[in-house]
């Protein structure tokens, strides 16, 4: 495949089976990609960390108490989140049109610039809540832009047997490295402060921007001047959903499961823990940790599963129904040895429906296309963000305490009925490596 360099691998009998899956690493420019991506997946938690807490405590303490903390972190959820929803739509058209590696590229170095930006104003302590919801939307959006073209290079880095393995092990060094630096995040926060805490998460947005640099490969999309204007081509992108039953029924449930589930969780974690819970920053590190933990477990149990068996559309639903009811069980907990429980089965299960999702679409859908698709399943996070907005108008009515469960009570049956109504999605497989 064009420049790509490999390392040699062992015989299959002298590979043990839990491992062989991550042969996908000997694939040069997939190994920078992925560990480009480790890196930044590694410190983006620290940015959540240190908005959620510049809401909780700076600016009822400038603004006064009757600021509406929850209020107010579901709207900067929605800013988020409109700013990943246009720009990863936009991306995945692009990422079609041009060559993806250097998309890439380019988002990354303006994320590195607008997150020191942000870094500046929250360190002259002048910041006022207009500037961080205006560069909350504008880092979403350098974040989201190069994604799709991200995700849209992995079949050509490797070879075509092994996409689920590469799509699964791309899903873990997202999920996984919540493992570490959830508690570094907050270790940060309770230590460092606010400001230094958002200027670290620059570092893995720098590393990415180096390994897409030093990548040989020239991900080249379908550029020509003959085709459609970007607007047709992203509702292309849509229309493709629709035609296809399974990537239809992937779509629907993933984006139930975030614009109600991890919405809550995304978006309203930062005030259960401290007004709830009343733990300390660094306790919320840990107990965050757990959900990567689970992520990393669920994803490389699926890396063992791909080597003798199929990843089905009844295990993507059986790992969505699962995390429905833990967002209940975590409503109703109280416990912190409880809470961090919940948090691992929720990481886990929520990996697995990702990477069972995604496997399954990237295996099905034409290379010429696949960019408009895999930008559309991302919308599945930017709901969670958008949706953050209402989440937090009913927990900011209702109570924190009561509206929680009852957000999970209405995810669990959403899952169930579209398990009922989505047969085609059953039926659906993507088949590991031979």
């Amino acid at each position: 495949m064009g420049d790509r360099e490999e390392i040699p691998v062992p015989a299959t009998g002298q590979r043990h089976l839990v491992l062989e899956p991550l042969g996908t690493l000997r694939h040069r420019d997939f190994r920078l990609l992925w560990m480009g991506t480790l890196a930044l997946s590694s410190t983006n938690v620290f940015q959540f960390f240190a908005i959620g807490l510049l809401i909780q405590e700076h600016f009822p303490r400038v603004l006064g108490p009757s600021f509406p903390v929850l209020l107010i972190l579901g709207v900067v959820g929605f800013i988020r989140g409109a700013g990943m929803v246009i720009f990863t739509l936009l991306g995945g058209v692009l990422a079609d049109r041009y060559d993806r590696r250097n998309l890439a590229l380019i988002t990354q170095g303006v994320s590195v610039i607008l997150i020191g930006l942000f870094s500046l104003l929250l360190a002259l302590g002048s910041i006022q809540l207009w500037q961080v919801l205006l560069l909350v939307f504008a880092t979403s959006a350098g974040t989201s832009f190069g994604l799709p073209a991200r995700q849209a290079l992995l079949p050509q880095l490797v070879e075509r047997r092994e996409v689920p393995s590469a799509v699964a092990l791309f899903t873990a060094a997202v999920q996984s490295s919540i493992t570490y630096s959830s508690f570094l995040a907050g270790w940060s926060l309770g230590t460092l402060g606010i400001a230094a805490t958002f200027a670290l998460s620059g570092v893995g947005n720098a590393i990415l921007f180096l390994a897409l640099m030093f990548m040989r490969h020239r991900g080249a999309g379908a550029a020509d001047s003959r085709q459609p204007g970007m607007l047709l081509q992203v509702r292309e992108g849509f229309r493709y959903g629709r035609r296809n039953h399974t990537v239809l029924g992937i779509l629907i449930v993933v984006f139930t499961l975030s614009a109600v589930g991890l919405s809550t969780v995304a978006n309203l974690t930062p005030n259960w823990m401290f007004s709830v819970m009343d733990v300390s920053p660094t306790t919320w590190g840990l107990l965050a940790t757990m959900w990567g933990v689970g992520s990393l477990v669920a994803a490389y149990g699926i890396l063992a599963y791909l080597r003798q068996s199929r990843l089905s559309g009844r295990v993507f639903l059986g790992a969505s129904l699962f995390f429905s009811v833990m967002l209940i069980v975590w409503g109703l907990n109280r416990s912190v040895l409880g809470l961090g429980v919940v948090q691992f089965t929720m990481g886990g299960s929520y990996s697995v429906v990702l990477i069972i999702g995604a496997a399954i679409i990237q295996t099905q859908v034409p290379d010429e296309i696949r960019g408009r698709v895999m930008s559309v399943f991302n919308l599945g996070q930017a709901l969670s963000m958008i949706n953050g907005i209402t989440v937090g108008g009913f927990a900011q009515g209702v109570g924190i305490t009561t509206a929680w469960p009852l957000l999970g009570i209405v995810l669990t049956v959403a899952v169930i009925a579209g398990a009922i109504a989505l047969p085609r999605l059953r039926q659906g497989t993507t088949t590991g490596p031979p």
